[in-house]
């Protein structure tokens, strides 16, 4: 669902709320104007997926589209796996925890980078994260490679920065090394 911050009378935020009230896992998606910063960092609070500011950049409300879509209807095979906090020591939170970073790193990019290597890098990292809570390892080890692959071409790109990719490869180290790799 997408939804705007400003409803004329209404406020947006207050929808947020009402949304979530009603339904937790409907995918929220708040469109903002560029003023609206902080009320849109808000709403992500308050259990809105992402937010979008005005112009609109229709490649990253597309992927972002797919991302809220997918997380509103895990597939069957990981929708009983229990999924490890952020921060756990466990495979499944380390992987959690790559991918959440994955998606930071990625956020600032722009149009063109995130269209080409920042989606191949997320879709990769959730690849892997979600192999990992159902325990396909060797699915696993070959997510990890193309997240590090994703990785490296995005810094010898310029799309990201040698501390970016440096922070990107201690979370690497940490998932490869809780699924037995080095």
């Amino acid at each position: 669902m997408v939804i705007s911050l400003r409803l004329g009378e209404s406020d947006g935020l207050d929808a947020v709320r009402r949304i979530r009230e009603a339904n937790v896992q409907v995918g929220l998606l708040v469109m903002a104007e560029q003023d609206d910063l902080e009320r849109a960092k808000e709403a992500l609070t308050l259990g809105a997926m992402d937010y979008l500011l005005k112009p609109i950049d229709f490649d990253y409300l597309g992927r972002t589209i797919d991302k809220a879509l997918a997380a509103s209807s895990p597939s069957p095979d990981f929708a009983d796996a229990p999924m490890a906090p952020a921060g756990s020591s466990s495979p499944a939170g380390l992987l959690y925890t790559l991918a959440l970073e994955v998606f930071r790193s990625t956020r600032p990019l722009g149009p063109e980078a995130r269209a080409s290597v920042g989606a191949a890098l997320e879709q990769a990292a959730l690849a892997a994260m979600q192999r990992g809570v159902s325990g396909e390892k060797a699915e696993v080890i070959r997510a990890l490679n193309q997240v590090r692959t994703m990785i490296r071409f995005a810094q010898d790109l310029g799309d990201i920065s040698a501390e970016t990719a440096g922070r990107l490869d201690e979370h690497m180290g940490r998932a490869r090394r809780s699924v037995g790799l080095s």
